[in-house]
């Protein structure tokens, strides 16, 4: 595996981890990680930084649209719901994924009436996740 690809697993990770702890780890200078981060970031490869933060409930939705309605509209809609952390355009019986995290089950249960109530989703199909791995 190139370092590229070590540096990436690593930050997937823990994007906190330190270039030094992680130089250490690859055995090679700390100069060294912080260039390679510095130019997977800007060639895109590392898109973002960022936190995932512990949830109580955790969800995908898959939302089934009707023919004819744009799916960007739609995702537009979904992405104002507050807990909504990701979604996907996909091929398929669904046209979208969307990854929901909330603190209740009745708060999960609000944001797939939201989506719901979207113009343009004729279904939606919910699946609680159980373990995280």
């Amino acid at each position: 595996m190139d370092i590229d690809k070590k540096i990436i697993r690593i930050l997937k990770n823990n994007a906190r981890e330190s270039n030094q702890n992680i130089a250490r780890n690859l055995g090679v200078s700390e100069g060294t990680i912080r260039n390679r981060i510095k130019s997977l970031t800007e060639n895109g490869k590392i898109k973002r930084f960022t936190v995932i933060a512990s949830t109580d409930v955790s969800a995908i939705c898959m939302v089934e649209t009707i023919a004819g309605i744009e799916t960007s509209k739609i995702v537009e809609k979904i992405m104002e719901i507050n807990d909504i952390v990701k979604i996907y355009e996909i091929s398929g019986e669904y046209s979208v994924v969307c990854n929901i995290e909330s603190s209740t089950i009745s708060e999960l249960n609000d944001s797939v009436e939201l989506i719901r109530k979207i113009e343009g989703v004729n279904d939606t199909k919910t699946y609680t996740i159980l373990k995280d791995h």
